[in-house]
């Protein structure tokens, strides 16, 4: 089964066509990734910040090598995966791991495009910071309203996953928080995850897309699928229309000549983690239109040459064009995607329309057979219908037997898909709770004792038998349905899917309770009633029941 999305058809984008520059680093062979990137207007040349130092290239028409700049005394520590973006003075920096050791930052620096030199900007008092965190979405746009230049970070990972969101005002150097965390079960809002795709339109709306959501004390797919606009000002929004593949990595900066719309590097992260089983990978040079403000989607192959499929790059933006800088198997290339007079050369895109198979949505269908379908199916046979001997006993013993091997399959599937923490979340901790109640019940039928009389020394055994294989079974079918729901949630299944799922849930306990109402109505009220007995095992029965 292929999960496929919907291609949004192209709007008025104008034309873009891709060009390569080729830059090379005098010093000898450099990869940039992970890195962080900006324009300078003033000196009309790129800046790059990758690891512990700092290069520029010129980009005029005789810049084709990237210098090193000289180190300053006073610099941020080494680190990648940090949050990034150019204000009015220079490239702001914050956020990021350590390259030398398992550590992390929530510090905010800015390298001066006047001077080359860097400050940290929250030396003082900082107000209500993030956590020090890696992988976090974020960048720098300016508040027209308020006049100033505002630095946003959302999620990001150190020990465990973040979803909360923070905003850093450049003018007086003091945090605020957005937005607080939320669990990995709620729909309106984001789970927490690392690595996304992200970042603000020049209106302040943040875009977040996919990212790795396993791990870190949380489950969830990685990469995800998922999109979101943060409307300035405002709450989260999800985009459910038309978005391409699961991805994490990928490039994200705004629109030149737009307010609300931000273009993404579709390539970036589409095969990555053990989760991944199956999908179509998006061509190097396809790129996506996000427009926060319409919830749309457009997706656009520029004409041109076109670049590599990459990942971990960066990218920075002029006002009528974006540069995307370095990533995996690029080096330190610089890609230019700009808009051409002459007219519209792209072409629509196919990026998001390719299907894509996981190991989580897999192991989601194999357990709502088994524990949503064969399993309850086989607990109805036991407790409704035992009057139909021995035919109560065989669709008992058959769907049982399905739908444990259903959920065994598709426990295995998952068992290897969280990257870490596998039982530290709830529907993690729920699901082992009843495979090991699945997984004991044909051992505990192997066992019973037979049905004996009051008078028999076995009678005692079989009760306390019954007692206990009829409701571990009841409990486990009980935990099942609801970590069915809980599973939805977790996976960031369109709205759509956790509505089927949750109907579903409730007709299985409708048509429990109206079957337990017709027959106590019929036979008899009260569970040890007469009526109630023979209806459940056949003695008395008219001869037509």
């Amino acid at each position: 089964m292929l999960c496929s999305t919907v291609v949004t058809a192209v709007v008025a984008l104008g034309a873009w066509t891709w060009s390569e520059r080729a830059a090379s680093f005098a010093g000898g062979d450099l990869e940039f990734a992970r890195h962080a990137a900006g324009y300078d207007a003033v000196f009309n040349r790129l800046v790059v910040y990758h690891w512990d130092a700092v290069y520029s290239l010129d980009l005029n028409a005789t810049g084709t090598q990237w210098q090193r700049l000289p180190e300053a005394a006073t610099r941020p520590s080494s680190r990648h995966s940090m949050v990034y973006g150019v204000d009015d003075l220079g490239l702001v920096v914050a956020t990021g791991e350590s390259t030398a050791s398992k550590s992390f930052f929530n510090d905010v620096w800015r390298f001066d495009f006047r001077s080359d030199l860097w400050t940290r900007l929250d030396g003082g008092d900082p107000g209500e910071p993030p956590q020090p965190r890696y992988g976090a979405t974020g960048g720098v746009h300016y508040d027209g309203v308020a006049g100033r230049w505002v630095l946003t970070v959302t999620h990001g990972f150190a020990k465990q996953r973040y979803s909360n969101a923070f905003a850093f005002d450049l003018g007086d150097f003091t945090w605020s928080q957005l937005a607080g965390e939320v669990t990995e079960y709620v729909m309106d809002r984001p789970h927490a995850r690392c690595l996304a795709a992200g970042g603000p339109a020049r209106n302040g709306d943040v875009f977040l897309m996919g990212g790795c959501l396993s791990g870190g004390k949380t489950g969830g797919p990685c990469p995800s699928h998922d999109a979101w606009c943060r409307a300035a000002g405002g709450g989260w929004a999800r985009i459910t229309d038309g978005q391409p593949t699961p991805r994490v990595n990928s490039v994200v900066v705004p629109v030149p000549g737009s307010e609300s719309q931000v273009v993404m590097l579709t390539s970036g992260g589409v095969d990555i983690g053990s989760q991944w089983l199956e999908g179509s990978a998006a061509p190097g040079g396809d790129v996506a239109v996000v427009d926060c403000a319409e919830k749309s989607w457009t997706f656009f192959t520029p004409a041109g040459p076109q670049p590599p499929r990459t990942q971990e790059a960066a990218a920075a933006f002029t006002d009528n064009s974006v540069m995307v800088v370095g990533g995996r198997a690029m080096g330190t290339t610089v890609w230019v995607l700009t808009p051409d007079a002459s007219g519209l050369r792209g072409t629509a895109s196919a990026s998001g329309a390719g299907g894509y198979l996981t190991l989580p949505m897999l192991h989601g269908v194999f357990m709502f057979l088994g524990w949503g379908v064969f399993i309850p199916a086989g607990h109805f046979s036991a407790h409704f219908f035992r009057h139909r001997d021995p035919l109560w006993f065989q669709v008992h013993r058959l769907c049982m037997s399905l739908g444990l091997l259903f959920a065994v399959v598709g426990f295995g599937l998952i068992v290897p898909s969280p990257l870490s923490n596998h039982f530290q979340f709830a529907h993690g901790a729920i699901g082992l709770v009843v495979m090991l109640f699945g997984i004991l019940q044909p051992a505990n039928a192997f066992i019973r004792p037979h049905k004996a009389g009051p008078d028999d020394e076995k009678y005692y055994q079989r009760q306390v038998w019954e007692f206990v294989h009829k409701n571990s079974g009841r409990l486990a079918i009980v935990l099942a349905l609801v970590n069915l729901v809980l599973g939805a949630l977790i996976m960031v299944a369109p709205p759509a899917v956790v509505a089927v799922a949750i109907a579903w849930v409730v007709c299985i306990f409708l048509a429990h309770l109206g079957f337990e109402v017709f027959h106590r109505c019929r036979y008899g009220a009260g569970p040890l009633g007469g009526g109630w007995k023979r209806a459940r095992t056949g003695v008395g029965n008219p001869p037509d029941e």
